[in-house]
């Protein structure tokens, strides 16, 4: 914890204190390291790969619905991710 209290002041640019990253990744990053932020983009990846092949399979309408929507939630997740951090 007191590493993030020493990091997080280097990138403010206003005068309040900053409580996270704000980006998803670079909070990531910054709390599980290197390998952390591997691993999450590698499940992130992973889901929205498999999304995408259950929509180009021979599976029925309703697999693809609910396929289509999960990538698209997650789409956007990630999307909102890099702008704000409100995953938790």
């Amino acid at each position: 914890m007191l590493f993030l209290i020493s990091i997080y002041p280097l990138y403010m640019f206003s005068s309040f204190t900053a409580l996270s990253a704000y980006n998803i990744f670079l909070e990531t990053a910054v709390e599980t390291g290197i390998i952390g932020l591997l691993i999450f983009c590698l499940m992130l990846f992973s889901h929205f790969f498999r999304a995408l092949w259950i929509l180009i399979s021979n599976l029925g309408y309703e697999n693809k619905i609910v396929s289509l929507s999960c990538l698209v939630g997650l789409s956007g997740l990630i999307v909102q991710g890099l702008f704000d951090y409100y995953l938790v």
